[in-house]
């Protein structure tokens, strides 16, 4: 079953009892890495199911970027990325808080899914590679090799999987999507590099599902 949420932070799965309760009972659990900027900090506060949504900005975000007017912003990705253009060495301090906040709540939500947990990195990048990119482009966001090396564990292995230039230069090739929705789904991995996480992952989840002795 596949629990993916559009533009998911760890918020929403750890705000979400089926889900949760659906990945303990579970024979096997991917979960995908998350970009970092996707959830409530202490900086501003992103809507609890739709993570990529800034509802406001703390007072502590105000007094760090006294010169915006958030009312401007209603994504993230457009927020940071403005933060990051016009004011990069304050953004640092900013950026810090959400890396801090993802490997807490990754470990968070590690505890609660309580059994093992396959940690899939799907990217066009690799773990130590542009994790700051300006634009944000590159997700997960702001995530680096370090943030990802913090929440492995006995019971969290990392699957990585970069996809390869032949999957990225297929751009929309075989992805299915109305006229409305072009630009976001050239944002994305086509079927080609999904093919090539399946086929990465079903070399792990193989041999563990052999294994299984639990309920399916």
């Amino acid at each position: 079953m596949n629990f993916g949420w559009s533009n998911a932070g760890a918020d929403v799965f750890l705000n979400d009892p089926a889900v949760l309760r659906g990945a303990q009972r579970a024979s096997a659990v991917v979960l995908q890495l998350p970009s970092a900027q996707n959830m409530s900090n202490r900086f501003y506060t992103v809507h609890p199911r739709r993570n990529d949504r800034f509802v406001g900005p703390s007072e502590l975000m105000r007094n760090v970027f006294p010169e915006v007017d958030f009312t401007e912003f209603h994504f993230t990705r457009h927020l940071l990325s403005h933060l990051q253009r016009i004011a990069p060495d304050r953004f640092a301090t900013l950026r810090r808080e959400l890396q801090t906040m993802w490997v807490a709540r990754m470990r968070l939500l590690l505890r609660k899914i309580d059994r093992e947990v396959l940690l899939l990195w799907f990217s066009k990048r690799r773990p130590g590679e542009d994790s700051n990119a300006p634009d944000l482009a590159l997700d997960p966001a702001f995530v680096t090799q370090q943030m990802v090396d913090s929440i492995r564990s006995p019971m969290a292995q990392c699957v990585e999987v970069r996809a390869s230039q032949s999957a990225r230069d297929a751009g929309l090739e075989g992805m299915i999507f109305a006229p409305v929705e072009e630009s976001a789904a050239s944002e994305l991995l086509g079927p080609l590099a999904h093919e090539e996480a399946a086929v990465a992952l079903v070399q792990v989840l193989g041999p563990l599902l052999s294994n299984e002795k639990g309920p399916a």
